[in-house]
């Protein structure tokens, strides 16, 4: 009896390891495209509008903006958000699209504060705050 309680009990350790979070959930499968940014300091990279894509897809984001798709595994706890080992093609682009993806790769890889915004309980745009500047980037 002991022998299955234990079991028992370990199974349910197993299965609750990484329960996934509403946001997380909320995120999975879907793909989010460049909408506006508010950035101080780095706003001379983000004048021109880039289309940026952000996807989230079996625990990982992945993000690409016309040059290097760049990606990794995700780390979610509450609503901050990081990729801290990202890795993607390294083909020099050094344009506004190149900077646009290697400041979207420092945010990711410091963290960003989510917020998911839903329109008739769809999700429809996903802000996120990042902790190397003070500013929003908008997605929908």
């Amino acid at each position: 009896m002991k022998r299955i309680l234990g079991l028992l009990g370990l199974m349910s350790l197993l299965s609750s390891a990484h329960a996934a979070t509403d946001l997380e959930k909320a995120l999975e499968g879907t793909s989010w495209r460049w909408d506006s940014y508010t950035l101080s300091g780095v706003t001379p990279v983000f004048k021109i509008k880039t289309p940026l894509t952000l996807r989230f897809e079996k625990g990982r984001a992945g993000w690409w903006a016309g040059c290097n798709g760049t990606g990794g595994l995700y780390l979610l706890k509450s609503h901050f958000l990081s990729v801290p080992e990202a890795a993607g093609t390294q083909i020099g682009c050094f344009n506004e699209i190149g900077a646009v993806e290697n400041a979207m790769g420092r945010f990711m890889q410091y963290g960003v504060f989510v917020k998911l915004e839903s329109k008739n309980g769809s999700p429809s745009k996903l802000i996120l705050n990042p902790v190397t500047t003070s500013g929003v980037l908008t997605l929908v």
